[in-house]
């Protein structure tokens, strides 16, 4: 894969220096990625049952000392019997037409001193990610799904109806459970633009710091529960696809030498809140929603965001000289020194538990240690 990059320094005194680059790279599946074609699955495939169960002596093997065993009548006439559901005995089969994923990444950056041993930086990152490829039910095209017709339609939260769609009844049966990698089309790329500004303060006068901050456009298409948007198995996946949130962190950190070989340093890191959708599960019997339930997403991807989260971390270090380049470190340590609770996961599925948070941060820790150096 190609690569190239370049810097300039601008006026030949190493004050202002101009870069960029170029990279080409490319996904590498791994020899694991043969398990997707072993032929070797379980599969199973639910069929109407309704008897006859007769009374017989106590089996063990339900409640009530009745047995519902098929007949060997019953399973003969499988073959022409169309299955309510079938799960497992999913295999994959080698598209030969698959292409490689590839990442393509451009990126410029300006840097300049300000001041002896002070200087800023800002720079730019496009990355764009083609020919992501997903699995989808071949056997199952796209173009073959139909609309789901309950007795009772279905309604989203706010009790509008929603459109579902299922496989038709032609397609139950494990026979139909293979997959097969596509590659999505050249207009379902993942794209993203980032954006930073720095500045660096090297050691002098007893002190060294950091500032950052960065922050990127997303363009990319969401998994959902049945596939993915860039490469949909069904209409289902085209439902609210995109992710077209900013995220954003900034970061600061110092150290500062006191007297008696004691360093103090200190970091902070900020970044924006988990972005969510709005999801909701939706069931019906399997004569109507041949492939059990659906989740569905029902919102735009960010209409829900966590508060921002922030960390700051602590550290205090005195070094003991044993001689001939070698030295001893005790340090104490304190990490979410604020013990913040900054929200990392919420629980955005319609119901009793929705807006739920299900992550934080972790709390304060306190560490003491010891370092050896020579």
């Amino acid at each position: 894969m190609p690569r190239a990059g370049a810097a300039w320094d601008v006026n030949g005194n190493g004050k202002t220096v101009i870069k960029g680059s170029f990279g080409l790279f490319g996904d590498t599946m791994g020899d694991l990625y043969a398990n997707n074609f072993n032929p070797n699955a379980q599969a199973t495939q639910t069929y109407a049952w309704t008897g006859p169960c007769v009374p017989t002596a106590f089996k063990n093997n339900t409640f009530n000392n009745t047995s519902c065993d098929v007949t060997p009548d019953f399973l003969a006439s499988i073959p022409s019997r169309t299955a309510l559901s079938a799960t497992g005995g999913i295999n994959s089969v080698v598209n030969p037409d698959l292409k490689q994923n590839k990442t393509w990444e451009y990126t410029a950056r300006v840097e300049r001193e300000l001041v002896a041993n002070v200087a800023v930086s800002a720079g730019y990152v496009y990355h764009r990610v083609e020919n992501l490829y997903f699995n989808t039910q071949y056997l199952r095209p796209y173009a073959d799904w139909v609309v789901a017709t309950p007795a009772t339609p279905f309604l989203d939260q706010n009790g509008s109806p929603v459109t579902i769609y299922t496989y038709p009844a032609s397609e139950v049966g494990s026979a139909f459970n293979f997959l097969k990698a596509s590659n999505a089309s050249t207009d379902r790329a993942d794209i993203f633009h980032s954006f930073e500004i720095a500045a660096t303060k090297r050691y002098s006068k007893k002190w060294t710091g950091t500032a950052s901050f960065w922050t990127t456009k997303n363009h990319q298409w969401l998994t959902g529960t049945s596939g993915n948007a860039a490469v949909p198995q069904s209409p289902n996946d085209e439902r609210f696809p995109i992710d077209n949130t900013w995220y954003w962190e900034g970061r600061a950190s110092g150290t500062y030498n006191l007297p008696y070989d004691v360093a103090f340093s200190a970091s902070y890191r900020a970044q924006s809140g988990f972005p969510g959708q709005r999801t909701m599960v939706f069931s019906a019997p399997s004569t109507v929603l041949r492939q059990g339930t659906v989740t569905l997403r029902m919102g735009d991807y960010g209409e829900f965001k966590s508060p921002a989260v922030q960390i700051v971390a602590l550290k205090a270090a005195k070094r003991f000289p044993i001689g001939a380049g070698r030295n001893v470190e005790m340090n104490f340590q304190l990490f979410n020194a604020l013990n913040s609770s900054g929200i990392t996961g919420v629980n955005y599925l319609t119901g009793t538990q929705f807006g739920t948070v299900t992550g934080i941060t972790s709390a304060r820790v306190v560490r003491i240690g010891a370092a050896f150096t020579f």
